[in-house]
């Protein structure tokens, strides 16, 4: 009797552990060993397996209480899913949809909460910036470098996120003055970012962004405000998630220049003057403690004030402000006019100089070449205190002629024809006239020392007052000094030397 692969074979298991025997003629088998309950079956060849079928075996109760595996074809198997698929392909399908469902609900999730965590992170950041350049300045705009930090910034379930590039306006008392944009930064949640900005940084308020620079430049701190609407990107289950739109408004404190206080005069001089213009060199070292760097802040102009009387001008050319230390070189001219207490304090300047006596000169910032500077410094006080140590004008003198009169017992009348080389103190173009000289001297014993007397001229006829090599022709009253009792008897002036 032929047996088809629909049909549906049944093995009576017994309790026996060893199993038994099937009847090879009637279920078309070959003699095959089935155990009962205590392991898996095992077929050698069954009629499925022989017609090349796939199927597979379950337990079945029978009536009397026994066990029965049936083997069913892969065709007649029980069907899930609505009677579409086999257990495992319903289960394979089943698996996915949880997955994708997951998955939706996390982004959904994160969609409507999402923006929500996002502003409450950046509301709880804090905004600082470490360096600022100023560069490249233009009519209404220049370009701003700068770097920082966002700190405070707490990302739920320590995810990382990206603050995508965001324009922004920057405030100061609550007026907008300019706008600039900050670069795509990284952020990690618990830890400083580090964030930059390289844009141009555009003037839309000229009134305020003089207000600003000013307090820039004389105050050691002042406050921004920068606004503007931020967009953070998020990935979640490894899909990538924008929060749009995200209300971003910070207070940044810029620290100022306050004022330039600190100034060390490295180098005053007035050697390169003219016959017309006693003209002024002075190169200072200028501290700025702020984190501001201003390239190029143009050429400065200022005003010399002596007593708060205006003396003259100088200028410094294409100025750069830099972090820490920064070397002005100004040029300029005293130019008093017919002021007579400006002509008066010229001269009181001038023989502070020579003299190599303290004098403090004002320099005040006017304006600048750069236009969007040009009254940013104005009113910044520069203070050049002058003390190069006294000028050595009278370099050499010789005595081309002399003659002695006695006057009385303690008194000669000394006639001196000299030729004195000055050092002139403003330079050899300045051709300095020399009108009048009082000469003070010691005559002495060049060989032991010992004072000979005092001369004393009440004035000197100066030839050629403008030459280098001045000869002056002089009478003076010489007191003989009283002679030292333990020295030798008073020298003779012939081998005697004059200090002025």
């Amino acid at each position: 009797m032929a047996s088809t692969a629909d049909d549906y074979h049944a093995l009576d298991c017994g309790d026996s552990p060893q199993g038994r025997q099937t009847d090879g003629h009637e279920t078309g088998a070959t003699d095959t060993t089935v155990y009962g309950d205590a392991e898996e079956p095992k077929f050698e060849s069954l009629l499925g397996k022989q017609a090349g079928g796939r199927g597979s075996t379950v337990y079945h109760e029978a009536e009397d209480g026994e066990d029965l595996l049936v083997w069913t074809p892969e065709g007649e198997q029980q069907k899930y899913c609505g009677g579409r698929l086999l257990r495992w392909q319903c289960l394979t399908v089943t698996a996915v949809v949880v997955a994708v469902c997951i998955a939706f609900m996390s982004v959904l999730g994160l969609k409507v909460i999402g923006p929500h965590m996002a502003s409450k992170a950046l509301a709880d950041s804090s905004v600082t910036f470490k360096t600022v350049d100023i560069l490249e300045a233009e009519k209404d705009s220049f370009r701003m470098i700068a770097t920082g930090e966002f700190t405070n910034i707490n990302i739920p379930l320590g995810m990382d996120a990206t603050a995508n590039q965001m324009p922004v306006d920057v405030i100061f008392n609550n007026t907008k003055f300019g706008t600039t944009t900050f670069a795509e930064t990284h952020i990690k949640s618990g830890v400083a970012n580090p964030f930059n900005i390289d844009s141009r940084f555009t003037i839309t308020d000229w009134d305020t962004w003089e207000r600003c620079g000013k307090a820039l430049a004389l105050l050691p701190m002042l406050e921004w405000k920068v606004k503007g609407s931020a967009s953070v990107s998020v990935k979640t289950m490894g899909m990538p998630v924008t929060f749009s739109d995200l209300a971003f408004s910070k207070d940044v404190l810029v620290k100022g220049f306050d004022g330039l206080k600190d100034v060390k005069i490295l180098d005053f001089s007035m050697g390169h003057s003219t016959k017309d213009y006693v003209l002024v060199d002075v190169v200072a070292n200028v501290s700025n403690p702020s984190f501001t760097k201003i390239d190029p802040v143009g050429d400065l102009f200022f005003n010399m004030a002596y007593k708060d009387v205006f003396m003259g001008t100088v200028t410094t050319n294409a100025t750069v402000i830099n972090r820490g230390f920064s070397i002005l070189k100004m040029k300029g001219s005293f130019s008093p006019g017919k002021d007579e207490l400006a002509v008066k304090y010229t001269n009181e300047i001038m023989s502070k100089y020579l003299q190599g006596q303290q004098t403090n000169i004002t320099c005040t910032a006017v304006n600048s070449t750069v236009g969007i500077f040009s009254q940013v410094f104005a009113g910044v006080n520069i203070t050049a205190s002058l003390n190069q140590g006294p000028q050595q004008l009278i370099a050499g003198m010789n005595i081309t002629g002399m003659s002695l009169v006695p006057l009385d017992n303690e008194t000669v009348s000394l006639a001196l024809n000299t030729t004195v080389k000055i050092v002139d103190p403003l330079g050899a173009d300045s051709k300095v006239d020399i009108r009048k000289v009082w000469l003070t001297a010691e005559a002495t014993d060049t060989l032991e020392g010992a004072l000979l007397g005092h001369i004393v001229t009440s004035k000197a006829i100066v030839v050629d007052g403008w030459k280098t090599f001045i000869d002056v022709n002089t009478t003076a009253n010489v007191s003989i000094a009283e002679p030292n009792p333990t020295s030798s008897p008073l020298p003779s002036l012939r081998r005697g030397g004059m200090h002025s």
